[in-house]
């Protein structure tokens, strides 16, 4: 009984390891990407900078 218990609880912490590598590669690609997109010239006065906005939680 012992050992199937730490063997679920192992394949549970690779999991969520794996999910979380996933997640954090995927955020970075798409931050990466829009600052590549927010710096080229033809973009850069497409975008517009919202400097008094504050966010509700």
């Amino acid at each position: 009984m012992i050992k199937a218990s730490i063997s679920l609880t192992g394949s549970a912490g690779v999991e969520k390891s794996k999910d979380s590598l996933l997640k954090s590669t995927i955020t970075n690609i798409l931050l990466s990407d829009f600052v590549d997109f927010a710096n080229s010239e033809e973009n850069r006065a497409k975008l517009v900078l919202f400097k008094a906005i504050k966010l509700m939680q």
